[in-house]
């Protein structure tokens, strides 16, 4: 019985070993697979590495750094899957996974994209007086500039185009939004006025000149 015991305490530990081995791998393979437009497999070994850290937990599982990637990936995979079936189930979890990363690794440009899929979220449930979103994401476009030193990169201008975009939809139809489209239209004048004197391309200046003469009118 004792040598017994022993044994399936050695059989444990050694599991464990393993299982703390593969999960750095893994969500290095997570990130990959992302990478690599593979959203089936990238969810798949997300799905894995919850399986261990639910049945078989090993320490790796309480590694923020870790699994704030984990959370991060499986979110933006949902979100992916959302965008080809338009399911608001996958929209719903891509928002709760991502504010699971959130909680783990307060980076503000997972705060930005919560606030954008929260937007996304209101327009698709006609609940456009349903500002949270836009609030969120400007604060995580805010938190991303002082961050980069209150310099406008090629991924915050993404950011702030596509801030601008889904703002847009908040402005119609007006006669049923009229508190939330003037919200929305203040919140574009400002977002073109911050990023109009940055580094563009010509594209990206195109847009924020129509956007901006769009809004001047009103």
């Amino acid at each position: 019985m004792k040598y017994r015991l022993i044994f399936l305490l050695s059989l444990s530990l050694l599991s464990n070993t393993v299982y703390s081995q593969h999960i750095p791998q893994k969500v290095e393979k997570i990130k990959q697979e992302f990478e690599d437009q593979n959203i089936i497999e990238a969810m798949k070994i997300c799905e894995d590495v919850f399986h261990i850290c639910k049945f078989n937990p090993v320490s790796e599982c309480y590694y923020s750094n870790l699994m704030k990637d984990v959370h991060y990936y499986y979110g933006l995979s949902h979100y992916e899957l959302y965008k080809l079936s338009l399911e608001t189930y996958h929209l719903d979890s891509a928002i709760s996974y991502l504010e699971k990363s959130y909680d783990l690794f307060r980076k503000s440009d997972i705060l930005f994209k919560i606030g954008y899929l929260k937007a996304i979220k209101s327009i698709v449930s006609f609940e456009r007086q349903d500002l949270k979103g836009l609030v969120i994401a400007w604060q995580g476009i805010l938190e991303i500039y002082s961050a980069n030193e209150f310099k406008l990169d090629k991924d915050l201008i993404e950011n702030v185009c596509d801030y601008i975009k889904v703002t847009d939809k908040f402005t119609r139809p007006r006669a049923r939004v009229r508190y939330s489209g003037e919200f929305a239209w203040y919140m574009i004048h400002m977002a073109c006025t911050f990023i109009e004197n940055g580094d563009l391309n010509s594209v990206d200046r195109a847009f924020i000149n129509s956007y901006k003469e769009k809004y001047s009118k009103r």
